[in-house]
């Protein structure tokens, strides 16, 4: 938990896989003093603390069985954070200049 306080000025955290997914839940719940969400892990899943705190994405995890496989792809990450970046800064998701 002290890394989530130590990013006092975070936006959005991004969880990587299920694992992550559920103890980013967790922790981010106990340090803002919320209830945890109850959103179920999928790829893009965004989670809400409340009002003025950080939103908390899901993505698959990037290991060597899900990009192999194909069920984890690069413009799936990068559309992610382009939908990660639109939700902080106001401008529609993919149009961020590539």
């Amino acid at each position: 938990m002290a890394e989530f306080r130590a990013l006092s000025n975070a936006r959005a955290y991004l969880a990587l896989g299920g694992i992550a997914w559920e103890a980013t839940l967790d922790a981010a719940a106990a340090c803002h003093g919320v209830p945890r969400p109850k959103v179920p892990f999928r790829h893009g899943a965004c989670a809400v603390l409340g009002p003025g705190r950080p939103l908390v994405y899901a993505s698959f995890h990037p290991s060597p069985q899900n990009t192999n496989t194909g069920k984890f792809t690069q413009p799936m990450l990068v559309g992610l954070l382009d939908q990660i970046r639109a939700s902080w800064s106001g401008e529609a998701p993919g149009a961020r200049q590539r």
